[in-house]
């Protein structure tokens, strides 16, 4: 991907939703790429962007409350009340206030995650609109400190906001992928100079939707992200949009493909994971992907081709089935991507953790 000339935030300093840990992400625009011209970072799992359940939102509302549970996904389930968290840093020396949230729910996809934003009726043929959230100005904190230069990762240096939304899924909205969604993000402040509150700078702009690119500006986030509990000897399937945003004006001629994600055994992600399932214990095999396949024709690949007008969705099926020797305790992971062929760069992506279960 690339970034428009005019977008994003470059190497400036305040509002920041992370894409990792910030030793790895520090807020640079556009992310870096190494000597491949991959990113050297994934931008479409984001650790700072959840749907919790409203029951839940106190806990979360705490920045604390966040760490060590990057890989506890859940899917959302219908009839199931959520409100949508984003946690923020700030990587200036000037307190930022008066912050402004916008963010949506799109289907757990591999293109543009504005172009699968979830309709709040899908199949209405008048209100197109999309499930989205703004700002709550009672939940939300209203104010981030600067980072600890010593601890940039200092959660108590962070703060939590909170959409007004609650959104309740229905069986239309979850249609596609049984509730496995991506979720899209942008935060920004319009200033003040109050005196009372103490002066501070505005900073990005609201976007509506379709031009959220977390590569270009990092005060922009998302979370493209599936946790499939696959019991030991059983295929699991999904289904995973691959889309242009309406606004587009070219043709996206393209491939979507499977790239395995390197894992350390022992990671605390990991194990935190397992335990979440109940194992005591995980693997890491040495090479399940070969029976991990997408299709859209009856092809079954690791890749396959795409040609998609502005505005244009397709799904793709995603089958996970099993591999010679796996055991209860398996964990591994891939992304899928989407790349655009005209200037070989990133278009969208999804990952996907697979964790192997016991039948009992």
């Amino acid at each position: 991907m690339t970034c428009p000339e005019g977008v994003g935030s470059g190497t400036t300093k305040g509002l920041h939703i992370g894409l990792n840990v910030a030793t790895i992400d520090n807020g640079d625009r556009p992310i870096p790429k190494d000597t491949q011209g991959n990113f050297v970072f994934a931008f479409w799992v984001s650790p700072n962007i959840r749907l919790v359940p409203i029951g839940e939102l106190d806990l979360w509302k705490n920045p604390q409350h966040w760490n060590g549970k990057d890989l506890i996904v859940q899917k959302v389930e219908i009839g199931t009340a959520y409100k949508l968290v984003v946690r923020v840093r700030n990587t200036d020396v000037t307190y930022r206030r008066n912050i402004t949230l916008e963010a949506w729910v799109a289907d757990l996809n591999a293109g543009s995650g504005s172009a699968a934003a979830i309709r709040r009726f899908p199949n209405s043929t008048t209100d197109r609109s999309k499930v989205s959230f703004k700002t709550d100005l009672i939940h939300s904190a209203q104010e981030v400190p600067p980072q600890n230069p010593a601890d940039p990762d200092d959660p108590t240096k962070m703060a939590v906001l909170v959409g007004r939304e609650t959104w309740t899924p229905n069986a239309e909205q979850l249609q596609y992928n049984g509730g496995h969604t991506c979720l899209i993000a942008n935060v920004y402040t319009e200033g003040s100079s109050d005196e009372r509150i103490a002066a501070t700078p505005s900073e990005g702009e609201p976007l509506g939707i379709g031009d959220v690119r977390p590569y270009c500006d990092r005060r922009h986030g998302q979370l493209n992200l599936d946790i499939v509990y696959r019991t030991v000897g059983t295929t699991e399937t999904r289904t995973v949009m691959v889309g242009v945003p309406a606004t587009d004006r070219c043709t996206l001629e393209g491939e979507v493909a499977l790239k395995a994600v390197q894992l350390t055994q022992g990671e605390p992600q990991l194990a935190g994971l397992a335990t979440h399932a109940g194992l005591t214990s995980h693997h890491c095999p040495d090479d399940p992907m070969e029976t991990v396949t997408i299709d859209d024709d009856g092809d079954p690949s690791h890749e396959l081709g795409i040609c998609l007008e502005p505005g244009e969705n397709i799904p793709v099926a995603l089958t996970i089935a099993p591999y010679d020797g796996e055991k209860p305790g398996d964990i591994y992971a891939f992304d899928m991507i989407t790349t655009d062929e005209s200037n070989d760069s990133i278009y969208g992506a999804a990952r996907f953790f697979v964790l192997v279960t016991d039948p009992a």
